[in-house]
């Protein structure tokens, strides 16, 4: 696609449309809260220590196409475009830096699923739900 607009760099829509039109897929996420010791751990660190724990484990085998990544310095997530995978590996447990570390389960809802109240009719409950 780059070659196409290097050759004729006038047809920026065409271009564009082909870009907009590349396939996307669905990715599943399962974030996992890291030890405060590994806050400084860079993603490259974090990434090639997991490699270097489970080279050609049953977590390579059995997990294909996961991808480890940090989301900020005490979180990380490991991403699959398979419902399947990231479902089965909910619950599983892994060593990184010499400390165990448990897989959530699973949730479409990830971590942004707060239950909210619309009417409550106790006013001492209302109060206390704000507190």
């Amino acid at each position: 696609m780059a070659d196409a607009f290097y050759k004729n760099p006038e047809d920026m829509n065409s271009f564009l449309d082909g870009i907009l039109l590349l396939p996307k897929s669905q990715v599943f996420e399962l974030s996992i809260k890291l030890d405060e010791r590994l806050r400084d751990w860079s993603e490259r660190v974090l990434c090639s220590q997991f490699v270097k724990e489970y080279t050609g484990s049953l977590w390579e085998s059995k997990y294909s196409n996961v991808l480890i990544h940090k989301r900020n310095p005490l979180t990380m997530v490991i991403s699959c475009y398979d419902l399947k995978t990231c479902v089965a590996m909910g619950g599983t447990t892994f060593m990184l830096g010499g400390k165990a570390f448990q897989v959530p389960q699973y949730s479409r809802y990830g971590p942004n699923y707060y239950v909210t109240f619309t009417k409550v009719n106790n006013p001492d409950m209302a109060r206390a739900i704000v507190a």
